[in-house]
């Protein structure tokens, strides 16, 4: 066999490598698009995609609130994992990003302090915290309720909050993630944290 031989066969098995990657693909999108529709039946709202190389997104309204459910790829150094992110409107004079303890793989790529903050020493409730209102954020910080709800969404490792939206985020890991009930009962935690954020803000 000669080296053109050998050239175009291993062009041949990359182009195979690369469609097929592209089929599956479009076929992990294809059904989180279907979750995500049928999320429709219990939380009024729509699902869009901007092309086919796009994720899908769900935009809504849960209780009074604007929600969202759509997916981030993050470009780290080993893999580009798709992360799942559900947002919730809210209303807060401050940012405040929480950050379980030993998930600071989540952080690669993220500058946190200059995106929320500096971080807050003497956490004891297994979180690292970043803000950019120290004092205000101790509200959140030490309301039992927002722990309690906190450890409701306990598959999460990170939560941002403010100023104008909650935002929850995990690394996918499939179907069983858009579970329609899941993200219903997520949704409804998360609005419960934003009227709590938010009545603890106007004491």
């Amino acid at each position: 066999m000669s080296m053109w031989d050998l050239t175009i066969g291993f062009i041949y098995l990359v182009l195979i490598m690369i469609m097929a990657m592209m089929i599956v693909s479009s076929f992990r999108k294809a059904l989180m698009t279907i979750s995500l529709k049928r999320l429709c039946s219990k939380v009024n709202g729509r699902v869009s995609q901007k092309g086919f190389r796009s994720f899908p997104r769900f935009d809504g309204e849960h209780g009074s609130r604007r929600v969202a459910v759509f997916f981030h790829i993050a470009k780290t150094k080993k893999a580009h994992p798709a992360y799942l992110l559900c947002t919730v409107a809210v209303d807060l004079p401050f940012k405040l990003f929480l950050l379980r303890k030993d998930e600071f793989k989540y952080l690669e790529g993220f500058n946190v302090a200059s995106e929320v903050g500096p971080p807050l020493e003497g956490l004891k409730d297994g979180f690292k915290a970043w803000s950019d209102d120290g004092k205000t954020a101790g509200l959140i910080l030490d309301d039992s309720g927002l722990k309690e709800d906190m450890d409701c969404l306990g598959e999460f490792p990170s939560f941002l909050f403010g100023p104008d939206h909650i935002v929850i985020g995990k690394q996918y890991e499939g179907r069983k993630d858009l579970s329609i009930n899941k993200v219903v009962q997520e949704l409804s935690v998360m609005e419960r944290m934003a009227k709590r954020a938010e009545a603890l803000c106007r004491r």
